[in-house]
């Protein structure tokens, strides 16, 4: 699914005439320990992110990052080149510190409501992969195979 979001906001810039790079918002509010992947998956996702989107990626705003959030980035972060966790910024809760840091980055009509900016959309799992997006297993499976080195 995250492979998939990041090809599709690739096209989506490069059809707005954009250079075809974007900047990430992650919410980490309702993340807890049951939510952490195994380290396998972790590890190919972020080989797979690296290889086919080094130069896409902006900048990576983690905001929300309680007890477990902050877990897995210590997990993850051995794994990252240094050139991902460069992107990285943690988005800290107090509200001016928070505007400072965004606004650096991000116009105030692309930030999140919930982080005080203008952008008023919600991402909602069932709108966004319906029915057109969805594959079978046996689908999934042959991607997987076309893609040898990550599979």
């Amino acid at each position: 699914a995250l492979m998939h979001a990041l090809d599709y906001s690739v096209a989506d810039s490069l059809r707005e005439q954009n250079l075809g790079r974007y900047n990430v918002v992650i919410d980490c509010s309702n993340f807890g320990l049951s939510n952490i992947p195994n380290i396998a998956s972790v590890k190919r996702t972020f080989t797979m992110m690296q290889d086919h989107f080094p130069a896409r990626v902006g900048v990576i705003f983690m905001a929300n990052l309680a007890g477990p959030a902050q877990l897995f980035l210590k997990m993850i972060k051995p794994l990252l080149t240094d050139a991902v966790k460069q992107k990285m910024q943690v988005v800290p809760n107090d509200k001016r510190e928070r505007n400072e840091l965004l606004h650096q980055y991000v116009h105030p009509r692309h930030i999140p409501h919930w982080l005080d900016g203008e952008d008023q959309y919600n991402y909602d799992v069932n709108e966004y992969y319906s029915k057109e997006f969805l594959v079978s297993e046996q689908e999934g499976r042959e991607y997987l195979t076309t893609m040898p080195y990550h599979a």
